[in-house]
């Protein structure tokens, strides 16, 4: 024997250390080579990193080695998903067509499925996306984003064959689905605003278009430029007899979250509720105590309605009608704006001065002639939380101080073009103040110095009927003449009129709502227009 075989004395430890080592190396060796779901599992890993190439790659590897296994299909399911989000179609469609073909039972059908149907309408195969967005609608009716999204495509199949009443059936389908659920598409959610109040224009709906455009998320406008012309088309719309009011001689706007208030000359308090685009009239058959009504103040559930016979408070809870008070013993007295501080409701009129009314301890007073207003008649009334600007016809701009329970007038004798003051409103230290036949006027309340604005010709500001602030911009509707726009920091006047979209150049009332900005006109109803504080075009 060999002498080195005979002194030998074997390691034990060391041998079984080294047949473990072997153990995990063999074992590992198999994982990697011999698991059948390897290439599916490292696929998956992959997907849930956002690394998409990498796991398609992982996932086409697996069903070339693996093709018989259960994953197979999550496998053709996901390369899909990958190949629609990287837009290529055609490939989309190849593994879908595959999976439907091989498998009955697919985890993701649904899903497949609205991706499938997209698919074929980017490829403009519009018959078989119709095809398969009609069947998924036929057999699914809970609401959900998918069957939210196959609506959508279908409106979008019908709009490119040219059928808008058909397609704008399908889009408000969509949206009547989009508004119990969440979506995460946002994209698509305001595309389909977009195309519901498009369609819905083009179909001559405007008060539609205007819902369905005020439903846009405000980012929409920068993701899509191209539609801002089309935009300012829909948004230079009306709503006038023909779609909705009972006469189009309109005094006052109020907005009321879903509700517009809308005062007519001769004919009732209306409510536009813009989700259902339904008008409802109130008459005095209906307890409103005069159907000429001026103007409209927004108070929590009521509504205050100051009308030519006196005041009605209409509560929103039980849509019932309260009279506050009746000019059945002065007829002069005839109701005109009214106004709203912390405790107060102040009414102005022509004939009777402005009568106060206390809300704590439901009392009224009247001031006229004989307080510090010096006039009967007082058109209108603005304020802010410290002071109250009343506009008189013959004692011209009268300024209240609550803080100090003082009166202030400025007239004709002290700077004013005139005494005759259709409207007045508050601009920090500063009043404007709209004086009939003679302009509009810009007073200083610190100093009393007066400043007329408008010489210009051109502008056509004789005969400014209301004032309306925005910001740093100060709007004036006129007689004949439309809406003219100051912008104070560039010391610029800007003219809109029919010209630019308005339906009328009388104009009798102007509200803000953001962007939007809602006429009242004296002939023709009521413009909406879209019209930036900062000039987004």
């Amino acid at each position: 024997m060999n002498l080195y075989f005979k002194n030998f004395k074997p390691n034990y430890l060391k041998i079984g250390i080294g047949l473990l080592s072997l153990v995990i190396l063999s074992n590992a060796l198999y994982s990697k080579n011999d698991d059948p779901l390897h290439y599916f599992k490292n696929g998956e890993k992959q997907f849930k990193k956002g690394n998409f190439k990498e796991a398609y790659t992982d996932y086409e590897n697996f069903i070339k080695e693996s093709p018989y296994e259960y994953e197979v299909r999550d496998a053709l399911f996901k390369m899909g998903k990958i190949k629609f989000d990287e837009k290529s179609y055609p490939d989309t469609i190849t593994l879908y067509e595959r999976l439907l073909k091989n498998y009955k039972t697919i985890k993701y059908t649904s899903e497949l499925k609205i991706l499938l149907g997209r698919s074929y309408f980017q490829m403009n195969l519009l018959q078989k996306s119709s095809d398969i967005f009609l069947d998924y609608v036929k057999n699914n009716k809970k609401p959900h984003e998918l069957l939210f999204t196959a609506r959508f495509f279908l409106g979008k199949i019908e709009a490119k064959r040219k059928k808008g009443k058909d397609a704008l059936q399908h889009f408000k389908y969509a949206v009547s689905i989009a508004k119990g659920i969440q979506i995460v598409e946002k994209e698509i959610l305001d595309e389909c605003y977009f195309l519901t109040s498009k369609y819905s224009y083009q179909e001559g709906n405007t008060p539609d278009a205007y819902k369905y455009f005020h439903l846009l998320s405000e980012n929409y406008f920068s993701v899509n430029p191209e539609h801002k012309r089309l935009i300012k088309q829909i948004m230079n719309s009306a709503i006038t007899e023909s779609n909705g009011l009972p006469e189009e001689t309109v005094t006052s706007i109020k907005f009321d979250n879903d509700d517009i208030w809308i005062g007519t000359f001769i004919s009732g308090l209306v409510r536009y509720t813009r989700s259902s685009g339904k008008f409802v009239v109130f008459t005095t058959e209906d307890g409103l105590l005069s159907n000429e009504v001026r103007d409209i103040l927004i108070d929590g559930d009521y509504v205050w309605v100051s009308t030519l016979e006196g005041v009605t408070r209409f509560t929103k809870k039980d849509s019932k009608f309260k009279t506050y008070f009746k000019n059945s013993s002065d007829k002069n007295f005839r109701l005109q704006r009214v106004y709203q501080d912390d405790r107060y409701l102040y009414f102005g009129s022509l004939g009777g001065g402005v009568k106060k009314y206390d809300k704590i301890n439901q009392e009224m007073t009247v001031l006229g002639e004989s307080s510090p207003l010096k006039s009967d008649l007082v058109p209108s009334i603005h304020g802010d939380d410290n002071r109250i600007v009343f506009s008189t016809l013959g004692a011209g701009v009268v300024l209240y101080d609550k803080k100090s329970n003082t009166y202030k007038s400025f007239t004709k004798e002290n700077g004013l073009s005139g005494n005759d003051v259709r409207d007045a409103i508050l601009d920090g230290r500063f009043i404007w103040a709209g004086i009939h036949g003679k302009g509009l006027n810009k007073i200083d309340i610190e100093t009393g110095k007066v400043e007329f604005l408008g010489n210009d010709e051109k502008l056509n500001l004789t005969y400014p009927v209301c004032i309306a602030k925005r910001g740093s911009e100060i709007w004036v509707g006129t007689v004949d003449g439309g809406l003219r726009i100051f912008r104070q920091e560039k010391n610029e006047w800007e003219k809109y009129t029919v010209v630019n979209g308005l339906i009328s150049n009388d104009i009798n009332h102007i509200e803000f709502e953001g962007d939007y900005v809602w006429v009242g006109t004296l002939n023709k109803g009521i413009s909406i227009i879209y019209y930036p504080s900062k000039n987004k075009f």
